[in-house]
């Protein structure tokens, strides 16, 4: 299995105590979404016309369902990022709490992966590559990722940072600077969509649709909470210009030596991901128990479901049972191996982050009696 082939993965932001258990449900699909997809591209194949042939020829050539799930977690993350810059010192606190949810986790992730990635392809990680990859943005340093799906990471942290900066003057809940913004990523992935074709250079325009994606989605949770429908012009004319726009930018990005999947797969996982992402916020569906319950640990499942598609794929249980019992174990050893991060890991810093921001060294002082 190579490790640079996983690309979709699920976003790391989490919602606060009063939770839209439909937003869990949906980040659980996404995260199966993510996993079916690269199982298929990894354990199915060798038995041409088998319905498991065909089942990978479909998520390759017809529907990147990875790519949905990763249209409809950012598509989240953006959703829920007002909610998240809040209460006492918000930026301080927001940051304290997406170090605490993003790193304590990601780092065993990495570990992990090196330790199973060398012992069953005998892949080297030079210690640059190592700390590169702990930072979680190693292409700051040229260097590539550990695994595949970790290129999420870096355009999550990047979108966090904006959003922070734009809170900070301010402007968060402007509509019309958030439709502003997702507009001008369009116009950005398309422009330099343009200029790699002409020039026969390979920019990354995706990149500034899905940034797109997350600021629609903190446009359409601001016109919700102010107008309590989530459906002004203002919105549909957004959301209109994402899917007119949307196929163009893929064609013109796609990239046919790195992928896997074909251009038309990726085109028709973006449409079926926006389209969960908005059947989840106006129709609230996904409140299904066994997606919220996937849905709370989707990060870790994330983060380490590529290494147990990898165990799989180099033990007796991908030959003796054939392509079916290998993607059904690969999705019972990540969840599992999920489940365990995110109980022992995962909420325990969330715990830490908490008490790091209530701590009375952090507190606003009290003002003297009679002032």
């Amino acid at each position: 299995m190579r490790r640079d082939s996983l690309r979709a993965a699920p976003s790391a932001g989490s919602i606060r105590s009063t939770r839209n258990l439909g937003v869990d449900g949906l980040r659980g699909l996404g995260a199966m979404l993510v996993v079916g997809q690269h199982a298929a591209e990894t354990l199915i194949g060798g038995n041409p016309g088998s319905g498991s042939d065909l089942a990978k020829l479909f998520v390759l050539n017809i529907v990147n369902i990875g790519f949905a799930g990763v249209v409809a977690f950012f598509g989240i993350s953006g959703f829920v990022v007002p909610s998240s810059l809040g209460g006492n010192r918000p930026l301080y606190r927001f940051s304290v709490s997406r170090v605490c949810r993003l790193f304590p986790a990601f780092w065993p992730s990495v570990f992990t992966a090196v330790a199973i990635f060398h012992g069953t392809a005998g892949t080297r990680f030079p210690m640059g590559e190592l700390a590169a990859n702990l930072t979680m943005i190693p292409t700051l340093w040229r260097q590539p990722y550990v695994l595949g799906v970790y290129w999420t990471l870096p355009i999550e942290l990047a979108f966090y940072s904006v959003s922070a900066l734009a809170f900070y003057v301010g402007i968060i809940k402007s509509p019309v600077y958030l439709a502003c913004c997702t507009l001008t990523f369009l116009g950005a992935g398309l422009a330099v969509g343009i200029v790699g074709k002409i020039t026969h250079h390979h920019f990354p325009g995706g990149y500034c649709l899905l940034f797109s994606v997350m600021h629609f989605g903190t446009l359409l949770r601001v016109d919700r909470d102010q107008r309590r429908t989530g459906r002004s012009r203002l919105v549909m004319a957004v959301a209109a210009v994402i899917c007119v726009a949307a196929a163009p930018i893929i064609y013109l990005t796609f990239l046919d030596t790195t992928r896997r999947t074909s251009a038309t797969s990726e085109v028709c996982g973006f449409y079926i991901g926006f389209g969960l992402f908005l059947l989840c916020i106006y129709r609230q569906a996904f409140d299904v128990r066994p997606l919220v319950f996937l849905g709370s640990v989707s990060y870790s499942l994330y983060l380490f479901h590529p290494v147990i598609i990898e165990l799989v794929r180099t033990t007796a249980l991908a030959s003796v049972g054939g392509a079916p019992t290998a993607v059904t174990g690969a999705f019972i050893g990540s969840i599992l191996v999920a489940w365990a991060v995110f109980k022992f890991v995962e909420k325990p810093a969330i715990r830490l982050s908490k008490r790091i921001v209530t701590t009375d060294a952090f507190k606003e002082p009290e003002r003297p009696k009679g002032s």
